[in-house]
């Protein structure tokens, strides 16, 4: 009975990685993807990827200001 429960275990766990495998897939892409950029503007590869911008918080709608890159 145990080993049956245990089959039951294992083919719910693999019905659930089937189902959400290119989620899961697309994911890991992406992350991956974002990792590179990462290291590419940590290597100084891309400068202009530096320059942030920030939201003023003193009103709603009011555009964008530029940061001066460091």
């Amino acid at each position: 009975m145990a080993t049956g429960e245990y089959i039951k275990s294992l083919h719910t766990e693999c019905d659930w990685l089937m189902q959400y495998y290119d989620v899961r897939k697309e994911a890991r892409t992406d992350e991956l993807d974002a990792l590179e950029k990462a290291e590419s503007i940590l290597r100084g590869a891309d400068d202009a990827s530096l320059v942030q911008l920030r939201a003023s918080h003193a009103r709603a709608g009011r555009p964008l200001r530029r940061l001066r890159a460091a």
